[in-house]
């Protein structure tokens, strides 16, 4: 088993119940998703939730993190990781090297990091975000 470090949210403390706001923020976000979304609510009978469930990056996570990882990268060039291993898993920055980060990671505060964060998940929860240090265990670092 292998311990990472990071700075972030964990998610499973806190509650998404509007499936109309995750929606919403899926097609503001993850435009070319929202056909396959739609897809699997009308067609297979899943909710938003199960489809956010099944979400995967490409790089072998899967879940609510992973999808707000791929939009945060995408949208403020920076490198958040996603940690799936409970239930919504977190999203975070782990502690590492200042050369293995981009400059504007360089630049991060822990106002900053908490100011990117609460802009996308206030428009998805109306609980208080918390950014916290993280211990994250993983059974292998592959």
């Amino acid at each position: 088993m292998a311990t990472v470090y990071g700075y972030g949210v964990d998610l499973s403390k806190l509650s998404f119940t509007d499936e109309e706001a995750m929606k919403n923020f899926i097609k503001k976000y993850l435009p070319d998703e929202v056909e396959n979304m739609e897809e699997n609510i009308n067609e297979n009978g899943m909710d938003v939730f199960e489809w956010i469930d099944n979400y995967d990056n490409g790089f072998g996570y899967h879940g609510l993190s992973a999808m707000l990882a791929d939009i945060i990268n995408k949208r403020e060039g920076v490198e958040f990781s996603a940690y799936d291993s409970i239930r919504n898993g977190c999203i975070y920055i782990s502690a590492n090297y200042p050369w293995h980060f981009n400059e504007k990671e360089k630049q991060l505060t822990s106002a900053s990091f908490s100011d990117i964060i609460c802009k996308y998940l206030s428009q998805i929860t109306s609980d208080v975000i918390a950014c916290e240090s993280l211990d994250l265990y993983f059974e292998s670092l592959d």
